[in-house]
């Protein structure tokens, strides 16, 4: 999903995340949801890399200029765009194996925010100020990250979403920006006719928060705002290699899907990985 307005890394990490999808599961639709605004034709390389990667573009109006706020409808709108079966995977996320579908049973599979186990849940306190202002109950453990999902497209899915998409919209009707997340959460805990997964952390290792998950990890999940604050993954320097050489580095990509290692070479912690990667297993 992309909802592109200024030079940000948005689309670099959506080709990366594609190139590695590609790899992975080589038989994949992989569909990308733009805006109204977006003009991927500014970006010749990008596009093209995309392009070959045999992706499909699809174009959905939103009515937001903002383009936070039109990639917020965009994803509270996926079970009617998609209407079928679908990954959705955040641009920041690195899919490193592949990917199978969860059991047809479930409606919805979703991934914990942070890894955070029950034990160290904690609602964070603009979410809960958000809640105390609309009126919603807080959510409860798990709470989820919205950056990985697996749905069935059914009738229920789509109620789930309606119902998140009219929380958000009651939000930003108040002036509240509480993004996507927090009203699906309310809405997983609102809607109890649901049936749903809560994969476990290697769908969703988010190593800058918990660290050991890249061990065990199927989709690296490196928050896009680290970019610009650390230099220690490989998702910094393939970024860094499209946005000032303008080359996607093929070599980077391959070592990552062999090694498994999402740390830039050199540092502690791509020295120490191959070596926690074995203990993760040895207590699994």
């Amino acid at each position: 999903m992309l909802s592109l307005r200024e030079d940000d890394v948005f689309l670099q990490m959506t080709v990366i995340s594609a190139t590695l999808l590609r790899k992975t599961t080589p038989k994949c639709k992989i569909v990308i949801l733009i805006d109204e605004h977006t003009e991927l034709n500014k970006y010749p390389l990008e596009y093209q890399l995309l392009l070959d990667l045999q992706v499909e573009v699809v174009t959905i109006p939103t009515g937001y200029s903002n383009c936070v706020l039109s990639s917020r409808f965009i994803k509270l709108s996926l079970p009617y765009i998609i209407n079928e079966k679908f990954w959705y995977l955040d641009a920041d996320t690195l899919p490193i194996v592949s990917v199978v579908d969860p059991e047809v049973i479930w409606d919805i599979a979703m991934v914990r925010d942070l890894n955070m186990n029950r034990s160290h849940y904690l609602l964070g306190e603009s979410r809960s100020n958000n809640c105390d202002v609309m009126g919603w109950p807080k959510p409860k453990y798990p709470y989820y990250n919205s950056g990985v999902i697996f749905a069935n497209c059914n009738s229920r899915v789509k109620d789930l979403f309606d119902h998140a998409k009219d929380l958000w919209l009651s939000a930003l009707e108040r002036g509240v920006n509480c993004g996507d997340q927090l009203p699906l959460n309310i809405a997983m805990q609102n809607y109890t006719k649901i049936s749903s997964l809560l994969l476990d952390d290697s769908f969703n290792a988010q190593i800058r928060a918990s660290p050991s998950s890249a061990y065990t990890a199927k989709i690296l999940h490196i928050f896009s705002d680290s970019i610009e604050k650390h230099n220690d993954t490989v998702l910094h320097t393939l970024v860094s290699g499209l946005r000032e050489q303008s080359t996607l580095r093929s070599d980077i990509i391959d070592t990552l899907l062999t090694s498994k290692n999402p740390w830039v070479k050199g540092s502690n912690r791509a020295r120490l990985f191959p070596i926690r990667r074995l203990l993760s297993k040895l207590t699994c």
